[in-house]
């Protein structure tokens, strides 16, 4: 599969960058410099006007992709603005099968100092949720937060973090109604969440 690449097509510079980092990250998280400058479609200086290096450029994409992760997780915690119920764990892990901003947060963990600290950030957040609903009745009365913690690399490799290219929307979609299935309590409980 061909590399995608930006350039000058109107995006702003840093846009650009930014969009190649976290496209060369997913793909790999030893990606260099060069290769995210290539795909930017830029030269070097412009790399290092924007970050300091490469580390500093891992760090910002990581901590961009657990922030959108978390907050994910908290729009699932929360009624939305017109009053509907909170779309809950289901929901997060649904809409989490569709992007590509867990694969690049668990990708890129274990080469960012600190990185563990963002998992256990996400754990609180995912905590609430698995406990509202088990509460609820919508999950399994012993799903625990590391069988949640544990499926996250799973739904990494669906949006890419493998190295290769995310699976295919249907494949996405089977898994998605797998989980569904083997986290809510026997007997059926309620129906599949919407994304939130």
């Amino acid at each position: 599969m061909a590399a995608q690449t930006w350039g000058w097509t109107g995006e702003s510079t840093r846009a650009a960058l930014v969009r190649a980092a976290r496209s060369a990250l997913l793909e790999d998280a030893r990606a260099p410099v060069r290769e995210v400058v290539r795909r930017a479609g830029v030269g070097r200086s412009a790399f290092y006007t924007r970050w300091d290096g490469r580390e500093q450029m891992v760090e910002e994409v990581h901590a961009s992709a657990a922030a959108a992760v978390h907050a994910a997780a908290v729009r699932c915690a929360h009624p939305d603005w017109s009053g509907r119920a909170p779309r809950g764990l289901l929901g997060l892990l649904e809409e989490l099968a569709h992007g590509g901003d867990v694969a690049l947060a668990v990708r890129l963990e274990p080469h960012v100092p600190g990185g563990e600290r963002v998992v256990r950030e996400l754990g609180g957040a995912l905590e609430l949720l698995v406990e509202d609903g088990r509460r609820r009745g919508e999950l399994r009365a012993d799903l625990a937060l590391d069988d949640v913690l544990a499926l996250l690399p799973a739904l990494a490799g669906l949006s890419g973090a493998s190295g290769a290219p995310g699976a295919p929307a249907e494949v996405r979609e089977r898994v998605v109604r797998l989980l569904h299935d083997a986290l809510r309590p026997r007997g059926g409980g309620p129906p599949a969440a919407a994304p939130c």
